[in-house]
């Protein structure tokens, strides 16, 4: 059963829509259309902006048919540069606003996204004002059948260790036999603050 607080959300594309099955403690389950597959495919191009440096970048593009993709210049004759935080605005209508009264009073959020909502963080998405994240904690399942047998095992109450990796001394590599010869001669150096980071 789900923590107080928590609201599970299932979504899948199904027959050219979105759909969420939500659940909640306390309240029945919830079948909620979320937006049309057109607008939420643009999801991965979303969360590949996100992901790359503010600089390093394509421009997105908006073909007249929807869809969305990088490119240096337009693809189409029709076709319309679009913001990040354009799209994610749009993607945030689709998903939350139909979710909002199941949203309400919640604490955190528990995603299962399915087709090219799985690429998407739901975390930075727009919200009341300010990222999702701001509002509530987000986590991801795979399905409530995995979250529920999670939440079945059995916690330990004794003291876990803790073992962290980092920090690698590159001057001792020396696995390199059968690596194509441009990877075989790069090399690397410390990754600034790594071994702090592992230290913490």
């Amino acid at each position: 059963s789900l923590s107080p607080g928590t609201v599970f959300v299932g979504v899948q594309p199904v027959h050219g829509a979105v759909w969420a099955y939500v659940a909640r403690r306390g309240r029945k389950p919830a079948v909620v259309m979320l937006g049309s597959a057109e607008v939420l495919a643009a999801a991965p191009t979303l969360a590949a902006a996100w992901a790359a440096p503010e600089g390093a970048r394509a421009p997105m593009w908006r073909r007249v048919d929807g869809r969305v993709e990088f490119a240096l210049s337009p693809p189409t004759a029709d076709s319309v540069r679009v913001e990040a935080g354009t799209l994610a605005a749009e993607i945030a209508t689709a998903l939350l606003v139909p979710l909002a009264p199941h949203l309400a009073g919640a604490r955190r959020v528990v995603i299962a996204a399915d087709g090219p909502l799985a690429l998407l963080p739901f975390e930075p998405l727009p919200w009341r004002g300010a990222a999702l994240v701001s509002h509530v904690d987000v986590a991801y399942a795979p399905s409530l059948t995995a979250l529920q047998a999670l939440a079945a095992l059995p916690r330990s109450s004794h003291r876990r260790d803790l073992v962290a990796f980092g920090a690698p001394d590159y001057a001792l590599l020396t696995g390199t036999e059968g690596l194509p010869p441009p990877l075989a001669r790069l090399q690397w150096s410390p990754l600034p603050a790594a071994e702090a980071e592992v230290a913490a």
